[in-house]
């Protein structure tokens, strides 16, 4: 008996294995050549599986493609929730925000471009709607980083006159820029790009007047 659980474990580990392997290989297919011209076989070929593998998870590519939209999505979304709901001090959450979200964001760089991709494509199918799926995503993060905000003006942090909409609006833009542009042609660190513009420049304007002596 526990011979057969054992194989059975082995069992399950090698279809999570080979199933990952697969969404990794479609990943760096999609990011590079987008949805309309990415197809099945080119996933195939990227793993270096049978096409009957890939079919015995994903139904098709737009389901695949799905599966990948949300699996950028949910991770996002649980990072700026889970930043939301810290009871660390503010001050303590605003400067682990940037340096967690750029670590996320580095360890999803070919995988937030078929984010991308997903947002712009046009579908005629039912199934390939994929716009209404990011949209849904985006309303989350500027919703929830609109209530961060709103977090730290209500704990006497942040300027009270902060446009908190605005302003995650602004930052979710700006991040879906550098991927567009990421997209045509290698660009600086978003280090660079992002943390070292809001700690030097955007910071100090949002952060309370009396709390710049400290």
């Amino acid at each position: 008996m526990a011979q057969k659980k054992t194989m059975g474990l082995r069992k399950n580990l090698r279809e999570q294995e080979r199933r990952e392997a697969i969404i990794q290989s479609a990943i760096k297919v999609f990011a590079r050549m987008g949805y309309d011209r990415a197809t099945m076989d080119d996933v195939v070929s990227e793993a270096g599986c049978s096409k009957a593998l890939v079919y015995l998870y994903w139904k098709n590519k737009a389901e695949l493609f799905l599966s990948l939209l949300d699996l950028c999505g949910k991770q996002y979304s649980d990072f700026f929730h889970g930043m939301l709901e810290s009871t660390d001090p503010f001050e303590e959450k605003l400067t682990a925000f940037f340096s967690q979200f750029v670590e996320l964001f580095n360890k999803n760089i070919e995988l937030n471009k078929v984010s991308h991709h997903g947002s712009l494509y046009m579908g005629h199918k039912p199934d390939e709607n994929f716009r209404s799926s990011t949209e849904s995503y985006y309303r989350d993060y500027i919703g929830t980083l609109s209530a961060f905000f709103r977090q730290g003006i209500d704990l006497g942090y942040l300027d009270p006159d902060l446009d908190v909409e605005a302003l995650a609006f602004m930052a979710v833009a700006a991040v879906e820029g550098y991927i567009y542009m990421s997209i045509i042609a290698e660009r600086m660190p978003p280090e660079r790009a992002f943390v070292d513009i809001m700690n030097k420049y955007i910071l100090p304007m949002m952060i309370k007047k009396e709390k710049e002596s400290l």
